[in-house]
């Protein structure tokens, strides 16, 4: 991912190539499932939906031979939004729409949430404004829950590190007040038998 980043798409494209060479002599069928799927990905940010879905069959050929639910899921999602470029609306939709029902019962939120939003992107960009918008609300709905949680799991473990603090600190108080009243009852001892 460093070449795409420094903008050398075609040097990602290479290296992404060069891998799936590697993964076929290894015989690396869940690798290569997903490799293909990532090259099927970058013809779809690049607009080549025929590409994209070139590589995405053989990406779900193999993911299916190779019993790879999630090489398979990755498939179907780049498959769909393939055809939905090529004007395939509802074939693409019934297909991303298979990714989405096991993303939701693998309870795969976050990819679920990306999932919504190429969805919704690929049917704005086809002119599905209607579903292009319902997707991008429910990308919308699992985006914010899952930043709700994040926040509440960031409260509470702050609200843990205070009450540790408060327990360690009580601790110290209640450590204190045993060793001066410990010293007070020696030296009380100490003065009787003076």
């Amino acid at each position: 991912m460093v070449l795409d980043s420094s903008g050398d798409s075609e040097g990602l494209l290479q290296s992404m190539q060069s891998a799936i060479h590697h993964a076929r002599q290894a015989g690396d069928q869940t690798g290569l499932s997903v490799l293909l799927g990532n090259v099927a990905h970058y013809h779809l940010v690049n607009f080549e939906y025929a590409e994209a879905e070139r590589f995405s069959l053989e990406a779900l050929a193999i993911a299916e031979a190779s019993e790879d639910p999630n090489g398979r899921t990755l498939a179907l999602v780049n498959l769909g939004l393939a055809r939905i470029g090529l004007g395939q609306i509802e074939e693409g939709k019934a297909l991303v729409a298979q990714s989405i029902e096991y993303e939701r019962l693998q309870g795969l939120r976050n990819e679920l949430a990306l999932t919504y939003a190429e969805l919704g992107a690929a049917l704005e960009r086809a002119g599905d404004l209607p579903a292009a918008i319902e997707a991008l609300h429910s990308a919308r709905e699992l985006q914010d829950a899952i930043f709700r949680e994040d926040q509440q799991r960031e409260v509470l473990a702050l609200q843990e590190k205070v009450e540790a603090k408060r327990r360690e600190k009580a601790i110290e108080q209640l450590e204190a007040e045993n060793a001066r009243k410990a010293a007070e009852f020696e030296r009380n001892r100490l003065q009787q038998w003076v």
